[in-house]
């Protein structure tokens, strides 16, 4: 019995052996869709204690900035996403040392949609590329 991955499967093992580019990560759309969603989720919770802020250039960063910003500290170790009994928990690792794995930040373009997408469509939110300091 033979078992045939999906055409986006094939497609991205296929780019990187004709590209020599040996050391890429493949991961499924929606594994993407579901970290936004919590770093959403963690971004309006900081936004929310923001007010108690005193440094008014950390109050002017925005909603997809923030979301994008810590998707980056999560590839850098700094944030971790722990799955318990009582949900998913977002948490700061003091302790970090800010190796960077970058799996989702290679096609920051990209990435920068697909959070646009995601928060337009589930917030009914009308953020644009613009918006991104």
């Amino acid at each position: 019995m033979w078992i045939y991955p999906k055409k986006n499967l094939k497609t991205f093992i296929a780019n990187s052996f004709f590209n020599r580019e040996y050391n890429n990560y493949y991961y499924d759309e929606m594994t993407l869709i579901r970290l936004i969603m919590i770093m959403a989720g963690f971004s309006r919770y900081e936004i929310n204690n923001l007010d108690s802020c005193t440094d008014e250039e950390l109050k002017k960063v925005n909603y997809p900035t923030l979301i994008l910003a810590n998707i980056g500290l999560y590839e850098k170790k700094f944030i971790k996403i722990k799955d318990d009994i009582d949900g998913i928990s977002v948490f700061l690792d003091i302790n970090a040392k800010g190796e960077t794995e970058n799996i989702f930040l290679t096609d920051r373009e990209a990435l920068k949609r697909t959070i646009l997408d995601v928060i337009n469509k589930t917030e009914n939110l009308q953020y644009t590329m613009n918006d991104f300091v």
